[in-house]
């Protein structure tokens, strides 16, 4: 997913039905554009399933609505499918690991941030979304890149109530399209299911 500027981004998200295509992608899914890790400055793109090749998206059904469950679908280019990355530093998200580069994951669709349900810190936990504030440590997510260079996505508050990586997942490997996408604990190594590759708008 890549750089457009910010502003105009969000604008173009307002201004376009959420089925209206931003790329093409491929009759597989994928979108055209190469992955790359998460960047440090503003950026938008799609964050695609590196087992499924799937994309992370709100529920159709309920779009714009806080507490919409965020599931994976196969990629269509949609600007439902988008994100827009905000950088907020380095947080701690466990003792062992340390500092991780974070962010707000803002739906480029809706405006809203992506969320652990009530902060849960069990696995199992459900992602959703919701209205962005700057303080929630339910919104910030963590980007630690793996060897084969794709990424595992954790969350903050979970990670560090457990004192271990809580990161997106979709459960049991399911390649189905609105399978929930759900929070549960990093392993070593992660299984495709919970690696994550971002691609950026060029």
């Amino acid at each position: 997913m890549r750089n457009l500027p910010r502003t105009a981004f969000t604008l173009a998200g307002l201004a376009l039905a959420a089925g209206t295509a931003l790329t093409a992608v491929s009759p597989a899914g994928a979108a055209t554009t190469a992955p790359m890790q998460l960047p440090s400055p503003f950026s938008e793109g799609f964050i695609v399933n590196a087992n499924s090749g799937k994309c992370l998206v709100p529920l159709r059904d309920n779009l714009f609505s806080n507490g919409d469950v965020v599931v994976q679908a196969t990629c269509n280019g949609t600007v439902a499918q988008a994100w827009e990355l905000i950088p907020i530093g380095t947080k701690t998200y466990w003792d062992f690991k340390g500092n991780l580069p974070s962010y707000r994951i803002v739906n480029a669709a809706s405006g809203l941030c992506l969320d652990d349900k009530d902060g849960i810190s069990s696995d199992g936990a459900t992602v959703q979304e919701w209205a962005c504030n700057t303080t929630s440590t339910t919104m910030q997510w963590g980007d630690f890149s793996l060897p084969n260079g794709n990424e595992e996505i954790d969350n903050l508050r979970s990670s560090h109530n457990r004192n271990a990586p809580m990161g997106l997942e979709v459960p049991t490997g399911s390649v189905a399209d609105d399978v929930p996408v759900l929070l549960y604990t990093g392993w070593d190594p992660q299984p495709a299911a919970q690696q994550w590759v971002y691609q950026q708008f060029a």
